[in-house]
């Protein structure tokens, strides 16, 4: 996934993954960009999906059984990239997480390695 949404500052964006790393930075341009990829011998089996709400941005990352990846199936990656002033509301589940240059608020839930 290579995709572009503009949005104006203010916003938030929602980041949901159970699986894989997540790299979040800011950028001077009103959009959020996301660059997203699954490989491995399961990566079919992973789905991102990306949705606007207003001014809000949603970013899923999804998998088809708890199990994918316990034996090295598929590796998740993804970056994203948002407005300074937008806030971000990160859930993490089984990954790494980066988030950087913060102007807006952070709420961040995880169990993984930050």
């Amino acid at each position: 996934m290579d995709e572009v949404v503009p949005v104006t500052p203010g916003g938030t964006l929602f980041v949901r993954s159970a699986r894989g790393s997540v790299d979040v930075r800011s950028h001077d341009l009103d959009e959020v960009r996301v660059e997203a990829e699954a490989r491995g011998r399961r990566a079919d089996r992973v789905s991102f999906v990306l949705d606007t709400r207003g001014n809000d941005v949603r970013f899923d990352v999804r998998t088809e059984g708890w199990f994918l990846g316990i034996f090295g199936g598929v590796d998740v990656r993804a970056r994203l990239w948002w407005p300074r002033r937008y806030s971000v509301a990160l859930r993490m589940s089984g990954g790494d997480a980066r988030v950087d240059s913060i102007t807006g608020d952070l709420d961040l839930h995880a169990s993984g390695v930050m």
